[in-house]
């Protein structure tokens, strides 16, 4: 069923990825290693809480997605599929509706999940503030994203092209994650 909504010509980017776009997966993937080596603490003699150790390997996890995918823009592969289903559902027309839902309920599960985490007051974000506050900036940066690539920032007005910030709120992001976990993993000497 899958197979039959994908589109006819689907590539993996609107065009060969450019040097920026190489140097923010090259800083994803840096910062995914950082991450999982404060994950399996090494040189480190005390041992990690469960919620600290599970954080780490989500950053990993997350990073490493993020890197992959600023190369290859699986969100490319979504919207194609997206346009399909609404023509052979009969909604193209009401479109622009879906994609602001799509985009709010995005923006529902990243509100959650930063008040459970601050309502659990789980360890890492007291423990990390810095990876804490890398973490919120790429929260914000894929929210922002989302809302560009849904056309919801179109719809309200709003232009963010030729803007290089939301690159800054990226590296910011990466940079902020990659500082706290290497010198998690280092010991201050």
């Amino acid at each position: 069923m899958a197979m039959t909504l994908l589109p006819p010509v689907w590539h993996s980017a609107t065009g060969a990825p450019t040097l920026l776009a190489w140097v923010m997966a090259a800083a994803y993937a840096v910062a995914a290693v950082q991450c999982v080596r404060a994950a399996l603490r090494m040189r480190r003699p005390i041992p990690l809480s469960l919620d600290q150790r599970f954080a780490w390997w989500a950053c990993a996890a997350a990073l490493g997605f993020l890197g992959v995918n600023k190369l290859v823009a699986f969100q490319t592969l979504v919207f194609h599929l997206g346009r399909v289903i609404a023509v052979r559902g009969g909604w193209y027309g009401q479109r622009r509706v879906v994609q602001g839902l799509f985009a709010a309920i995005m923006l529902l599960g990243l509100l959650t999940c930063g008040l459970v985490a601050w309502r659990k007051r789980i360890s890492f974000t007291q423990e990390q503030p810095v990876a804490a506050a890398g973490v919120v900036c790429l929260l914000l940066y894929v929210v922002v994203r989302a809302a560009d690539f849904t056309h919801v920032l179109e719809m309200m007005h709003i232009n963010l092209h030729n803007d290089y910030w939301i690159w800054v709120l990226e590296g910011s992001g990466i940079l902020c994650i990659a500082h706290s976990a290497t010198t998690f993993v280092a010991p201050d000497e």
